[in-house]
């Protein structure tokens, strides 16, 4: 079919106003070779807007959803707000992770990976061309932009990662006065579009640290420069969506039509972004580390907010992730919540993890060694509640709905496990042996839809490698962790799901064979660096040293060496073009 024709196919609710006759002969390639005119079929595009509302909205709340259903709904020419095609397919390519890989192949994907990736193409397709020809209103592409940093291919150019599509979302959110308080807003009052530029603006913010957090790169928005009010209930739609037929949206999706539903999530969302202001506290600690003559005064900037952080986890526990998803309507609740849970554990831990990793180096004459200790057993806290979450996501199948940002999570816990296996206890040692093979069995199922979980799993085969180079093949506590590692691998290639995982190509930094009698691996490093990824929790590596013993006293320069990631130029040319032809349509 023809650019023409894919025009005319187009729902009537969704707006893509193109003249195919102004197209440019690369515009017209890229919508034919990517489909941007593309939708997926009725069916499949009811599960996916079910899974966008369940579990990508509460982690992203950057549209008012009751009004995107009604608009589909109506399917009128005449709608008041049509929907935008770059914004309808930014939705639709993150609401897919959380599709069962079943359906996906039922409409010719293999895998999660390749139906993203050709939803990704589509969605970076129509933002170009909607940039070139200005088809598209600057809320809409930068709703799309803050959904468009969920991907990360590790085969693509990667200055455009999620750093790269944030950037440019928050310089037109800055252009058009998104970031701005309201007393500075010359606009006439308008309560519907503040809430949603409120939520767009603090979304925005709490992805920014996200990404921070994960990838121990500074932050886009300095945190002086943010002077928004926090979000409050009233920036929600809780008005419940009424029960259609027929509905886009099915009826199964209990979450928009149950009051007392949207309120604990939107709840939930304001407790998420509260946390995640503490990110500059723990950036800011790990600053003050970096000077000798201030890690005294560092050491009691952590402490402090230590205990701001762990004020904040005991506010959290009124939202408890429950052991048992008693029925369907509460798994958005139930994920949402230990998605919280694992963000606020993972910044307690990346807040000890400095202090720790200089003792591993040696002794710290300014360190109080009861401020170690503590240090300490609050990683092992950490971790403990970091995999009591995966066993339980596990327990109920509830994997496929994690975003990516939980691999930094299990990094952390796992390296801590992996330290411990060197614990002077028998006990400690078999519960850290226990906890490793939950979270890597976790880890593995998320390969499948996350990169970035494909990346670290890669990683902890070639540390598990390097721990045997330095103690030996024969020492006890890797041979466990080598076999829970081919267990895991093992269960991964009979899980069904997991089926052609359409994962890209393994970079041949490492590569896996199994020995004769199968009771070890035998790793074989090609080189010396890791696979690369936008997300690089690498850096969140607790130290090796956790236990009462220095364990693999050599394993922090390992790491020291191998988490380097390479510099990226985030300024290229395409860049500043973009931004400029955006700012043009304000």
């Amino acid at each position: 079919m023809g650019i023409a024709d894919l025009l005319r196919d187009l729902p009537k609710s969704v707006s893509f106003p193109l003249d195919p006759s102004r197209l440019s002969i690369a515009d017209h390639h890229d919508l034919e070779q990517y489909g941007g005119l593309v939708l997926p079929p009725t069916p499949l595009r009811g599960l996916i807007l079910q899974a966008f509302a369940e579990f990508v909205y509460p982690q992203l709340p950057v549209v008012n959803l009751g009004q995107l259903i009604d608009t589909i709904d109506s399917n009128a020419q005449n709608a008041s707000e049509p929907v935008s095609l770059v914004l309808f397919q930014a939705i639709v390519f993150a609401g897919v992770a959380c599709i069962p890989v079943e359906q996906l192949q039922r409409y010719g994907w293999s895998s999660h990976f390749e139906a993203r990736r050709q939803l990704f193409n589509r969605v970076e397709a129509c933002f170009h061309v909607s940039v070139h020809h200005r088809l598209s209103d600057p809320v809409s592409l930068i709703q799309s932009l803050v959904l468009m940093t969920l991907w990360y291919d590790p085969g693509r150019d990667q200055r455009r990662d999620s750093h790269h599509w944030m950037r440019i979302a928050l310089n037109l959110a800055g252009d058009i006065g998104m970031l701005r308080p309201l007393a500075h807003d010359s606009r006439p009052h308008d309560p519907a579009r503040e809430r949603l530029w409120r939520r767009i603006a603090w979304t925005m913010y709490a992805r920014d640290r996200i990404i921070q957090l994960g990838a121990r790169r500074p932050a886009l928005i300095h945190p002086n420069d943010f002077t928004l009010a926090p979000l409050s209930i009233d920036d929600f739609e809780l008005q419940p969506l009424l029960y259609r037929r027929p509905s886009c949206l099915p009826a199964e999706c209990t979450l928009f039509r149950d009051p007392s539903q949207l309120f604990n999530m939107a709840e939930i969302i304001i407790e998420q972004i509260a946390l995640l202001r503490h990110i500059d506290e723990v950036w800011n600690s790990h600053e003050q580390l970096k000077s000798s003559l201030s890690r005294g005064s560092a050491a009691s900037t952590v402490l402090a907010c230590d205990a701001r952080l762990k004020a904040k986890r005991t506010e959290i526990l009124r939202h408890e992730v429950p052991t048992y998803l008693e029925n369907q309507q509460q798994k958005s609740a139930m994920v949402q919540r230990a998605v919280l849970k694992l963000l606020c554990n993972t910044t307690i831990s990346a807040l000890h993890r400095p202090l720790v990793l200089r003792e591993s180096h040696g002794p710290q004459p300014q360190l109080d060694p009861r401020i170690l200790k503590q240090c300490h057993a609050t990683l092992e806290d950490a971790t403990q509640q970091i995999t009591g979450i995966a066993s339980i996501m596990l327990e109920n199948d509830l994997w496929l709905c994690l975003p990516a940002s939980v691999v930094a999570s299990l990094l952390s816990a796992l390296i801590v496990h992996i330290t411990l296996t060197k614990a002077t206890s028998e006990d400690v040692r078999n519960a850290s042996l226990r906890g490793f093979h939950q979270c890597l069995r976790l880890l593995a199922r998320l390969r499948s839809r996350h990169a970035n979980a494909d990346d670290t799993y890669r990683f902890l085969e070639g540390t598990i490698m390097s721990m045997r180079n330095i103690t030996g093949p024969e020492s006890f506590e890797v041979k466990e962790l080598a076999n829970i590692l081919q267990q895991t691998s093992a269960e991964q290639l009979n899980t069904k799901s997991l089926v052609n995982a359409g994962l890209p190509e393994a970079d041949s930094s490492f590569m896996m064979t199994a020995e004769d009698d199968g009771s070890m691996f035998q790793w074989i490093a090609h080189d010396n660096t890791l696979p690369e990824s936008p997300l690089s929790d690498f850096e969140l590596l607790p130290s090796t040293a956790m236990a009462q013993e220095a364990a693999f006293p050599d394993m922090y320069s390992l790491f020291d060496d191998q988490m380097v990631q390479p510099s990226r130029d985030d300024s290229s040319l395409q860049d500043y073009d973009f931004l400029q032809l955006i700012s043009q349509q304000v």
